[in-house]
């Protein structure tokens, strides 16, 4: 049986890959002929990495939907992008 640090850790590095996967993507880093692949990764990790913590215990708006139901979601938060890092990346 799995315990739950062992899922939430399972978790957090899933969460963070794919993080590191979407940054890889932004046009930015994407497009910028002077940086080599590894280069890329290397960067797109260290940005991470940057917002990490902060990313990760952030809990909005689920906080506001528990206290106060579904009462104006989505229209509160809406969803401009499916990369929650690059909220924090400017």
């Amino acid at each position: 049986m799995i315990s739950e640090l062992t899922f939430v850790r399972s978790l957090q590095a899933c969460t963070k890959r794919r993080a590191i996967l979407s940054v890889l993507q932004h046009p930015r880093l994407a497009g910028d002929a002077n940086l080599s692949e590894e280069a890329k990764k290397t960067e797109a990790s260290r940005l991470v990495n940057e917002v990490w913590q902060s990313c990760w215990n952030d809990t909005r708006p689920f906080d506001e939907v528990s206290r106060n139901g579904w009462h104006g979601f989505p229209e509160q938060y809406p969803i401009v992008d499916n990369s929650f890092v690059l909220c924090n990346l400017r």
